[in-house]
């Protein structure tokens, strides 16, 4: 008996030295806005997500900085950037190019709003492609040349279908 309790406290300890609360709590938390994620895309109120999301997407970013191998976390950020470029920030560049520009608005201003629905397209992009390549290394690769996509696709499996 008192060897099987030595055998657990080790075995526990051991766990524990290999899990720093750092990154205990990253992970339960990206447990959270994974399991979470559902509500930000069944709400109906889109000025609180509009403004949610930047938030949660640095909130995304910094834990990432203290887990930056973690698929699931790069994973959200992907979508999170993916979310926010299409359901807001292209709304904002069709109303600047389709609609009566609001006094004072200039091409120049468009040409902002192109750049910042390009960046987070191209953020999310980018950790869409990290995460794919932690799984199934040469996303990178594949996606810069039409031809090889669709082999790369090929090979991938469910795992990788959220990146």
């Amino acid at each position: 008996m008192m060897v099987g309790r030595f055998l657990l406290l080790v075995t526990m300890t051991m766990a524990l030295a290999a899990c720093s609360p750092t990154t205990v709590i990253v992970r339960q938390m990206t447990d959270l806005v994974d399991d979470g994620m559902i509500a930000f895309e069944r709400d109906d109120d889109l000025d609180l997500i509009e403004k949610a999301i930047p938030a949660n997407i640095k909130l995304l970013e910094v834990m990432l900085a203290n887990s930056p191998d973690d698929c699931r976390l790069i994973t959200l950020l992907s979508r999170f950037y993916g979310s926010y470029a299409f359901g807001f920030a292209e709304t904002r560049l069709e109303k600047a190019l389709y609609l009566d520009p609001p006094a004072g608005t200039s091409g120049q201003s468009v040409d902002r709003i192109k750049d910042q629905v390009n960046h987070y397209y191209e953020k999310g992009l980018g950790y869409a492609l990290t995460a794919l390549e932690k799984n199934e290394p040469g996303a990178t690769e594949a996606f810069n040349k039409v031809n090889t996509i669709a082999p790369y696709l090929d090979r991938l499996d469910r795992k990788s279908v959220a990146p």
